[in-house]
């Protein structure tokens, strides 16, 4: 097995004004023991840092042939040498899924009126047309997120939080949708 592993990665800035790509070499130090996630995670931060995207999030990684990989597997057992990575960003992600969500039967919706720029926040959780559990964001523009769970990975995620795994939280989405747990009568109100 390889001790690095080089890796042709490409980004496209999905802002609706004007769409963007950047494209790079990456070299993975230790592929025998980062995952996907871990990548995702660290291409990431290189784009922020090197390329100036702000705000952007990267959901998964695609291989060029359309493949998606699985964030548990392991760099080394599911990449080759110069094999060229898709980067999603939430925007394109949200884009791609928001057709299999069922918003009108979903279990959980919050919606609250943000006075501070105008625009409503809401909060939607339910089961997509595909049986998955999703939780919607909207903030307002062009802040949205989506994020979507098979039981699998409720149950992965359960089991790390036993095992004292914390989870980390999206600062961005944090933000964006902050007023809609800040108003305890708010919140009161719809339980």
């Amino acid at each position: 097995m390889a001790s690095t592993l080089r890796i042709k990665v490409e980004y496209t800035d999905s802002n609706e004004e004007a769409s963007s790509s950047v494209k790079f070499i990456y070299i993975i130090e230790l592929p025998a023991t980062t995952s996907i996630g871990q990548l995702t995670t660290v291409l990431q931060d290189f784009i922020i840092t090197h390329f100036g995207y702000q705000n952007m999030r990267l959901v998964h990684l695609v291989t060029d042939d359309g493949y998606l990989l699985m964030k548990r597997d392991i760099c080394a057992h599911v990449l080759n040498n110069n094999e060229k990575l898709v980067c999603v960003d939430m925007k394109q992600f949200v884009r791609e899924n928001q057709g299999t969500l069922n918003i009108e039967e979903a279990w959980l919706r919050l919606e609250q009126e943000d006075t501070s720029d105008d625009n409503e926040k809401s909060l939607s959780v339910g089961i997509n047309y595909a049986g998955k559990l999703y939780v919607y964001l909207f903030g307002g523009g062009n802040m949205r997120a989506l994020y979507l769970f098979t039981a699998f990975e409720l149950l992965a995620m359960a089991r790390d939080k036993r095992k004292g795994k914390l989870l980390k939280y999206d600062r961005i989405h944090y933000i964006c949708c902050f007023p809609l747990f800040r108003n305890r009568s708010f919140a009161n109100e719809n339980s």
